[in-house]
């Protein structure tokens, strides 16, 4: 069995790992709402281990282990940016297809 860590960002941290039996990955990172785990591109729980910690259930066999922090306040401010944005560019064309061409009375 062996554990290595490919990347890890504040908001992102990747794990490469072979699980001899069924077990529990523990990342010594802070359990936190916003974060979700991706294990093999299928999303998974996470549960607390040891009151602050992050873990996630392991199959036997090899794993690509994602953990991404994404909040749903990240999201949701996110979608109303995009939506803002989309809302000026709707307002821009409104406003340039309705203003008359330069030179007519």
């Amino acid at each position: 069995s062996w554990v290595k860590a490919v990347g890890n960002k504040p908001e992102r941290s990747e794990i490469e790992l072979r699980a001899p039996q069924d077990c529990i990955l523990v990342a010594s990172d802070q359990y936190f709402p916003g974060w979700r785990a991706v294990v093999d591109g299928r999303e998974e729980r996470i549960y607390r281990a040891d009151l602050a910690l992050r873990a996630v259930p392991i199959t036997v066999g090899e794993h690509r282990v994602k953990f991404l922090y994404q909040p749903w306040s990240f999201r949701i401010g996110l979608w109303l940016s995009l939506s803002g944005v989309f809302m000026l560019a709707i307002s821009f064309l409104t406003r340039l297809l309705k203003s008359e061409p330069p030179g007519r009375p």
